[in-house]
């Protein structure tokens, strides 16, 4: 080997040192994280973002889609209610939040399992700006009258399907599936915030005075 290809040697190897101890090149070539799912905030965003646990569940994988149904939690919910709401409700929000998505996820996985389980069955989705007229009491629920300091934008999400129990192509056992959620777009991805029609911060802590429908 000639002087100057001994010394070319040395140099990669040195360089070669150099970058493995280097922070920059140990990122580049350490695994990149996946990044979050980014859903657009659109008709076709939430049915992808439903769609996606759906599938998980369809697989047999249900991890993944108690995974994926996490997502319509809202991140940090503590602060965002103390900015929307004030910093002395923010906490008391945040926790009766906790407990209602709790009851969101076991209901949701239930019912996503179910349409999993129906071969070649698809969830319908729509999404609509969320109704403005204030809810009226029904049974033992009362309005709360609980305004917001900083008003967010809600929207009313509507799933739908029908399974078929059984196989033939005339008759066989029908059970259609329907429900509507409040949600609200935050960070690239749907939030949910209460069964039906309004936001649950509009009931007077309906979940603790009556069972809460799936």
């Amino acid at each position: 080997m000639t002087r100057e290809g001994k010394l070319a040697v040395i140099l990669c190897g040195l360089l070669g040192g150099l970058c493995a101890a280097g922070p920059n090149c140990a990122s580049a070539q350490a695994p990149q994280e996946q990044a979050a799912p980014v859903y657009p905030q659109t008709k076709d965003g939430l049915k992808d973002q439903m769609a996606t646990a759906v599938e998980a569940y369809r697989r047999g994988d249900a991890v993944a889609g108690r995974r994926l149904l996490e997502q319509f939690r809202m991140p940090q919910s503590d602060q965002w209610f103390a900015a929307n709401f004030g910093p002395e409700r923010g906490a008391t929000l945040a926790k009766r939040y906790d407990r209602i998505f709790e009851k969101y996820l076991q209901s949701t996985e239930k019912t996503l399992q179910d349409i999993g389980g129906a071969k070649g069955r698809k969830l319908q989705t729509n999404l609509e700006p969320c109704r403005r007229d204030p809810p009226q009491a029904r049974g033992s629920e009362r309005p709360s009258g609980l305004v917001p300091v900083k008003e967010p934008i809600c929207f009313n999400g509507f799933f739908s399907t029908v399974i078929k129990n059984n196989a033939r192509l005339l008759g066989g056992d029908f059970k259609a599936l329907s429900w509507e959620d409040t949600v609200i777009y935050q960070d690239g991805a749907f939030r949910f915030m209460g069964r039906g029609g309004w936001p649950f911060w509009e009931w007077e802590q309906p979940e603790e005075k009556t069972p809460t429908s799936p």
